[in-house]
């Protein structure tokens, strides 16, 4: 852990962009740095931010304005390897949703969010209050939106995206008042049919609402997976318990084969422009391969979908799978710790995906970030007998 001063603090956010910054505390495995007077460099932030809000309501000064939006940006980057004060963190959060930035991104604000909040559990009334408000704010406008058919470019309002996580940001298990108002809305949702909303509701806002809210909409889902399948509510039925019987497996079915239908098809077709980043399209495929392993799914209900998709037949073949086709990035990019820790079960499979971290590693042509992930995986799950 290092020690700075203030003339440190303004060499850090006057001379360096966000960008900069990141890579040289990277560069240094840098976590975390103290101030030796933080009530000075507090004291310093809090002015930042009143002399941009005098500065913003004088228009004329709209490149002072983007200015000083810049150096706030590296601020808030210096900021996350900081412990600050509740007051703060509360003024920050206030400012960073009560005011709309050209060169500060809404994932900046996330970023700031997960340091203090997750990482840091600066949780208060204040951050509950102010990111439940955004919340709803950007999440009524994208009803509003998809309801009239509005198109996003011409629309004046903007709804950031991915601004669902927000949600995980209102204290750290969730809070009633967050739940009312939720619920509310995602009432409103499944009263349109609302279909591109449905993938929030299942993977996101559900741990967020009422308990009698969440089993209404189980209910519903399952209703509307018979008349119209749709593969987020099939998600949601299998992340709540919900009842699943044959007429939905083989809906599911169905579904599937409709997507590698669709898979293989474009696959023969040669694009002269391509699209990034590309969709995956085998994705619900190998979430049912996770669901399988995980034994929420009868695995011999899709023994017909092997051969299809890597990953799929690794779920499903397990300690059977010809780890020749093993892909280590799907470690780092699609494994959550508790799936890991279920795939470092058995002895063979461990053994097997250890050798295949070390070629990996061994061969280098890996970024610093996944790297360092590799190595942590291969310490904390696959290096034990």
């Amino acid at each position: 852990e290092f020690h700075f001063d203030e003339t440190d603090f303004y060499c850090f956010i006057e001379c360096f962009k966000e960008n900069e910054l990141r890579q040289l505390f990277r560069r240094h495995n840098i976590d975390s740095i103290k101030f030796i007077d933080m009530d000075l460099i507090e004291k310093s932030v809090n002015n930042i931010i009143s002399y941009y809000e005098a500065v913003e309501e004088e228009a004329i000064r709209r490149i002072e304005i983007l200015s000083l939006q810049i150096q706030f940006k590296t601020c808030l980057a210096l900021l996350e390897y900081i412990s600050i004060s509740q007051n703060l963190v509360d003024r920050i959060c206030a400012f960073l949703f009560s005011h709309e930035f050209t060169e500060i991104y809404f994932n900046d604000k996330v970023s700031f969010l997960y340091s203090q909040l997750k990482q840091r559990k600066m949780y208060s009334s204040v951050t509950d209050t102010v990111v439940e408000n955004a919340l709803i704010l950007y999440l009524d406008r994208q009803v509003d939106r998809l309801i009239n058919k509005q198109n996003d470019v011409l629309s004046p309002e903007k709804i950031p995206g991915g601004y669902y996580k927000l949600v995980y940001f209102i204290s750290s298990d969730g809070k009633a008042g967050i739940a009312r108002k939720l619920s509310n809305r995602i009432a409103r949702i499944m009263e349109q049919h609302l279909k591109l909303m449905y993938k929030q509701i299942a993977w996101d806002y559900c741990d967020h609402i009422t308990e009698a809210q969440r089993k209404r909409l189980v209910s519903w889902a399952r209703e509307e997976i018979i008349s119209d399948f749709n593969f987020q509510l099939f998600a949601m039925l299998i992340n709540y318990h919900g009842e699943i019987g044959t007429m939905e497996i083989e809906k599911l079915k169905v579904y599937l084969w409709s997507k590698i239908q669709k898979a293989t098809e474009g696959s023969s077709v040669t694009h002269i422009v391509h699209h990034f980043p590309e969709n995956n399209p085998y994705e619900e495929l190998e979430q049912v391969g996770i669901w399988c392993f995980i034994n929420k799914l009868d695995r011999k209900d899709f023994a017909e979908f092997c051969g299809y998709s890597a990953f799929f037949d690794f779920f499903y073949e397990y300690n059977n799978y010809d780890f020749s086709r093993f892909d280590v990035s799907w470690l780092v990019k699609y494994l959550r710790k508790s799936l890991l820790k279920e795939v470092a079960k058995d002895d063979k499979v461990r053994e097997k995906i250890r050798e295949a971290i070390a070629v990996k590693l061994k061969i280098g042509n890996i970024d610093e970030y996944d790297k360092k992930k590799l190595q942590e995986i291969l310490v904390d799950y696959f290096c034990y007998s």
